[in-house]
């Protein structure tokens, strides 16, 4: 189970939509939920129905219960502050720090384990050519082991591999093992206020034109204008970002068979129309 906490405006719809996604269905998530925070089934059943709310210290208990992160466990506490207050004051206060909460949550550095930190130098190296990617990827598969194999699977110059290796070595995003090269379980990520951040998006955005050059039925490649209301936006951002995450978790039992991109862009084109 897999959902983006940051699209929701009330903790018990969240809850609910948990409960419903769980791998048994919903069954006997109640009960595993009372026996948790310490309280009875029907307690449980009276929260989500909308009749009473879980106290601060049973929300916490709650946020270990669905394994949410450090982020995510502020941000399901503010909204069941939110649901708590009993003044517009403190709602609005409460409605503010969601906001702010849910910018920070929605940043993609905090949906992805990032845990390789590049000075602007390195990161200007390595992002300036998307061949420093391609090695690091090639070595995710088992008959991949050495420079040679790398230069004869992606068809690079094997100088150039073996600069990049040394890169990626020093950096410890390759290990160099008893069985040969092998990624490590280390992630690079840019921030998007990086300075960098245009030339990798560029670099595998020009990858994916020279790809549809090549007609092949199993690539996807998709653009369509629309027009939508502003609230909307943000709602497919969501979706989006939700998607991404998806992704991410699949890959970890993924067997490495393939190289493939994933390239997405949603961004305004006009100003807002008042209605």
């Amino acid at each position: 189970m897999i959902l983006n906490i940051y699209q929701f405006d009330c903790y018990k719809d969240f809850l609910i939509e948990s409960i419903k996604k769980s791998p048994s269905g919903g069954r006997g998530m109640k009960r595993k939920i009372a026996e948790f925070v310490n309280c009875h089934t029907s307690f449980v059943s009276q929260v989500l129905s909308g009749e009473k709310d879980f106290s601060l210290e049973q929300s916490l208990k709650l946020s270990r219960f669905f394994s949410l992160n450090e982020l995510e466990t502020k941000f399901f506490l503010n909204l069941v502050n939110f649901s708590r207050s009993g003044d517009h004051e403190l709602k609005d206060y409460y409605e503010q720090e969601k906001q702010a909460l849910r910018l920070e949550g929605q940043r993609m550095e905090n949906f992805l384990e990032v845990n390789v930190k590049l000075s602007l130098e390195e990161a200007a190296k390595y992002y300036s050519d998307s061949s420093f990617s391609l090695v690091r990827l090639a070595c995710a598969f088992k008959n991949i082991r050495t420079a040679q194999d790398i230069s004869i699977f992606l068809g690079m110059d094997l100088e150039k591999v073996e600069k990049i290796l040394t890169f990626l070595l020093e950096k410890k995003i390759l290990i160099d093992g008893s069985e040969g090269l092998v990624q490590s379980s280390r992630i690079t990520h840019l921030e998007k206020d990086s300075p960098m951040i245009n030339l990798h998006h560029r670099n595998w955005r020009m990858k994916a034109l020279q790809k549809q050059e090549i007609p092949d039925d199993r690539d996807l490649f998709f653009t369509v204008p629309m027009s939508l209301a502003t609230k909307d936006i943000e709602k497919v951002k969501l979706i989006l970002q939700k998607a991404v995450k998806e992704i991410y978790a699949l890959l970890g039992d993924s067997e490495d068979q393939s190289i493939a991109c994933l390239n997405i862009d949603w961004f305004r084109v006009s100003r807002e129309m008042e209605c």
